[in-house]
């Protein structure tokens, strides 16, 4: 399942393309992010375009979120089985996060998808 998501708040700026997978844990991504906010000036591509997502839990829940840092393009997944991870700090922004339950069997149909500008 596709999902493009872009931020143009504040003065960093970036659009992302984050495919979710029908089976396995591959999550695809492509994005850019501009970390002046200077309209493309000066992008710099998100890297890397593969992620791992966590598989569903047997019990419980595990909460994840790809995030991404607006200075280098570096991309990341933070996950925990208490609560939604708060990201890696200055510099990086979550621009997506999930919630994985025991009855979760595709994470692009568990219907908690929430994007940060929800």
């Amino acid at each position: 399942m596709p999902l493009t998501i872009s931020s143009a708040a504040g003065d960093n700026t970036w659009l992302a393309s984050i495919g979710l997978p029908d089976s396995g844990t591959t999550v695809s991504l492509a994005g850019s992010c501009n970390p002046s906010g200077l309209d493309g000036q000066t992008d710099v591509a998100m890297s890397p375009t593969s992620l791992t997502a966590p598989t569903p839990p047997g019990s419980g829940s595990i909460f994840w979120i790809i995030e991404a840092n607006l200075t280098t393009g570096a991309v990341d997944i933070q996950q925990s089985t208490t609560s939604m991870p708060t990201g890696s700090g200055a510099g990086y922004q979550t621009i997506f996060q999930q919630t994985l339950t025991p009855t979760t069997t595709d994470p692009s149909e568990n219907g908690t998808d929430v994007t940060p500008d929800s």
